[in-house]
């Protein structure tokens, strides 16, 4: 199956189930660990994605992040999960900047929000 339509059967899926999806390790079980997994990633490999990432800044230590995509021990990617029917808050943008700022090289900041 080709990449496109993998993507849409994961849409469609969010959409059948987010009503039954409650929590933020639901969120992430359901919906987050399948585009990991489509992204060709190993949720499983520690050297691939790490769980309740450490990044620390400055004065603010001890600050994880839910997730952490690695390449080469690098992180490439952070992802910081709510439970989807939340609103982020400010706070949680403001933490996730601070975490990509000290824990990817050469990052631009992205920050995109599926509701």
């Amino acid at each position: 199956m080709e990449l496109n339509e993998e993507f849409n059967k994961l849409s469609n899926r969010i959409d059948n189930f987010k009503e039954k999806v409650k929590g933020e390790r639901a969120t992430i079980n359901t919906f987050i660990l399948p585009f990991i997994r489509l992204l060709g990633y190993d949720d499983a490999n520690p050297t691939e994605v790490k769980y309740e990432f450490t990044a620390d800044f400055g004065i603010k230590q001890g600050e994880k992040v839910d997730l952490a995509i690695l390449k080469d021990d690098k992180v490439i990617m952070l992802i910081e999960c709510k439970d989807w029917r939340v609103d982020i808050s400010k706070k949680d943008v403001s933490q996730l900047y601070r975490a990509c700022r000290t824990s990817c090289e050469k990052v631009k900041v992205r920050l995109n929000f599926v509701k």
